[in-house]
């Protein structure tokens, strides 16, 4: 039976909430891949170095594309991802 992921959108107003932290998801990533730093991470996820910085700096929410981006690389769920970005389900 296909199951089809049901992702909550990560809205602009995450990029308030004190719990959330894109950094610790990032950094959890970066350790599973032995990676040295973002300008690595980025190439292992196929997404430009700014975009990483920016919404580490929470600048920039994490867009469904790069949600599932990072599911597809890592192997993780989505709902492990959250939890590393410190988004309810």
């Amino acid at each position: 039976m296909n199951q089809q992921i049901a992702a909550k959108p990560l809205a602009n107003n995450l990029l308030e909430n004190a719990t959330y932290d894109p950094g610790n998801l990032f950094n959890a990533i970066k350790t599973k891949f032995q990676l040295k730093n973002d300008a690595a991470l980025s190439g292992k996820l196929a997404v430009s170095a700014p975009v990483i910085s920016k919404v580490r700096r929470k600048k920039m929410p994490i867009s469904d594309a790069l949600l599932v981006r990072m599911h597809d690389v890592t192997g993780m769920q989505i709902s492990e991802i959250r939890q590393l970005m410190g988004v309810s389900q």
